[in-house]
């Protein structure tokens, strides 16, 4: 069986329900978080919370079961996604969903995130019940990763650009500085031609300068969107970090822009 799909456990393996899984990763994931059974038992109680010390302890020994609440609440008291309280922190075995169902751990989480249906469950079914607020976010997610990809390919037109420009524009100095000093205009040629492909290089770096901006207006603009839709502190900082690289790409192009490009 491809190890993607779900199926049954080996003949004769005893079925581990998830909360099981649980009881597992719950002291993991407290001793990543250097956290003590007593130390999340006060956090729990912070929130108004009824897992003592002993509680937690007797989780962790297996002789207690736990509530979905519970959970929850455990979920919020160690800062972690509930997904990960239900699935191994390494994809290295099938987790229990079901009796006869188990399926890689990845893919359970992707089902309780809402992403995908388990393997080989009615995908139909399962996208109906998302709300239509997450379909507008997905949509617009999808969206604003296209105008990132966007807006990076013409930052790099513009830094080739401007590279040309620079490489070009130095290459010309040297021409000219030895015409000047022999007096003599056999470079004449070279020099129209340096000229020629300078004026080029400046149309192209104000052609990507203008994209640039162009895809920083909508990156924003989706980026206000969703934020509006579910706000995000990842999407304000990729929408920073945009403005502040156009500003430092096209800072020194600006005033060049219209720069007579003829013969001195």
């Amino acid at each position: 069986m491809n190890n993607d799909q779900a199926g049954p456990g080996p003949m004769g393996e005893e079925f581990a329900e998830p909360s099981a899984v649980l009881v597992d990763q719950l002291p993991k994931i407290r001793a990543r978080r250097e956290l003590s059974a007593e130390g999340l038992a006060q956090r729990i109680a912070e929130l108004g919370g009824k897992l003592d010390r002993a509680a937690i302890s007797k989780i962790e020994n297996r002789s207690r079961g736990v509530s979905l609440d519970e959970a929850l609440i455990l979920a919020v008291a160690l800062d972690v996604a509930p997904v990960h309280l239900f699935t191994p922190h390494i994809d290295e075995d099938r987790v229990w969903v079901a009796p006869t169902l188990r399926v890689p751990p990845y893919r359970m989480r992707q089902w309780v995130r809402g992403g995908n249906p388990l393997p080989g469950r009615p995908d139909r079914e399962f996208r109906t019940e998302v709300p239509d607020s997450e379909w507008r976010s997905k949509d617009l997610e999808k969206k604003h990763l296209q105008a990132v990809e966007d807006f990076n390919r013409a930052s790099r037109r513009q830094r080739v650009a401007r590279a040309m420009v620079d490489t070009l524009t130095s290459e010309l100095a040297e021409l000219e500085d030895y015409r000047n000093v022999i007096g003599v205009m056999e470079n004449r040629p070279q020099i129209q031609r340096l000229e020629k492909r300078l004026g080029t290089a400046y149309e192209e770096l104000a052609e990507a300068k203008v994209d640039s901006e162009d895809a920083l207006r909508k990156l924003n603009r989706l980026a206000h969107m969703m934020q509006h839709e579910s706000p995000n502190a990842d999407i304000e900082q990729a929408a920073a970090a945009a403005n502040r690289s156009l500003q430092e790409t096209g800072s020194t192009t600006s005033d060049e822009d219209g720069r007579d490009h003829g013969d001195n």
